[in-house]
């Protein structure tokens, strides 16, 4: 209740949370009290870090039909890809990921590229617009922002698999 009379105070446009966890509770309030709120303001709401739930989604769109939902994979350290849904989507379903020119996932042990469907666990990279490190830390930023094969990539520690079609399993 306190973030959605925070929105409405404010006059929030986007509100970011992180999956089911945040969503969730978010949702039960709306589910318990579903004219408290003046929500006009709202346009979107990210989940960062987290994906979250088809049904969770499924909820908040049946109270707020003019927001978009967007499940963003990445982080501060280098955002990949986001998958937006809507109240006009015929069927929500589950947020995916591909892995393509900026997004790779690497095995941990040798810095090779996991093989789509070989079930090899490893890390998701991040390429592209990176920032050049942390602030006095040269140590983070060596572990974090890696050249491999010649690229630049953020490894923020997200493990991951990639699925025969080249989507990414976190």
């Amino acid at each position: 209740a306190r973030v959605w009379n925070e929105v409405e105070r404010n006059a929030v446009q986007v509100l970011t949370i992180v999956g089911d966890v945040f969503a969730r509770p978010l949702l039960a309030a709306l589910d318990a009290d579903p004219d408290r709120w003046d929500l006009a303001s709202l346009r979107a709401i990210t989940s960062s870090g987290v994906t979250w739930s088809p049904e969770t989604k499924a909820g908040l769109l049946r109270h707020l039909p003019r927001v978009t939902l967007l499940d963003s994979l990445g982080a501060s350290e280098g955002i990949a890809s986001r998958q937006a849904a809507t109240a006009g989507d015929a069927e929500i379903k589950p947020a995916r990921f591909a892995v393509n020119d900026r997004v790779k996932v690497f095995r941990e042990d040798t810095g090779d590229e996991v093989t789509p469907g070989s079930d090899e666990i490893g890390l998701l990279a991040v390429g592209g617009r990176i920032p050049l490190g942390y602030w006095r830390d040269p140590d983070k930023t060596a572990q974090t922002f890696r050249t491999i094969g010649g690229r630049r990539y953020s490894l923020a520690g997200d493990y991951a698999q990639v699925d025969a079609d080249g989507t990414i399993r976190l």
